[in-house]
């Protein structure tokens, strides 16, 4: 049985939107197909059957058109510090974490983290220029061995 309460996309990765569940357990989905240039026909619609499980055919076979979940992929960037901490807000881009880095501490690097529907798929650890920023220097600068000392 397929989850019609989270988005669907085709085998080969056209966009569907879930219309309803017919009697006989069918669910009836709108399929959105690219250009047509065989007919001259641009992006169109179309409302189709599919199994509860989200097949087209009947058999057993597999087609393009059949049914699945379209996986969300969500990316974060975290900053990682100095004393083995790891920032504790995921922020949409690598310029955001930069520039959020907490006060007091020495970033030493970015945590990318990939996730698909919610669960963690990859990390990717990246070291940088040691960076302190402080009231002082709400900007930032350049790490020296007295932020390292800092407590």
């Amino acid at each position: 049985m397929i989850d019609v309460t989270k988005p669907l996309e085709t085998m080969d990765g056209k966009p569907v939107t879930y219309v309803g569940t017919l009697t006989d357990g069918r669910i009836l989905v709108e399929v959105t197909y690219g250009d047509l240039n065989l007919y001259s026909l641009g992006r169109h619609k179309a409302l189709e059957t599919r199994r509860a499980d989200g097949r087209k055919g009947t058999g057993w076979q597999t087609s393009g058109d059949d049914l699945r979940n379209k996986v969300v992929e969500r990316v974060i960037y975290r900053n990682v510090y100095a004393d083995g901490t790891v920032g504790e807000t995921g922020h949409a881009t690598e310029q955001a974490a930069r520039e959020r880095s907490k006060y007091g501490k020495v970033r030493i690097g970015l945590l990318k983290q990939t996730f698909h529907n919610g669960k963690l798929v990859n990390a990717i650890l990246t070291s940088g220029m040691p960076w302190f920023r402080d009231r002082a220097n709400p900007q930032g600068r350049t790490a020296n061995a007295e932020d390292f000392a800092r407590k």
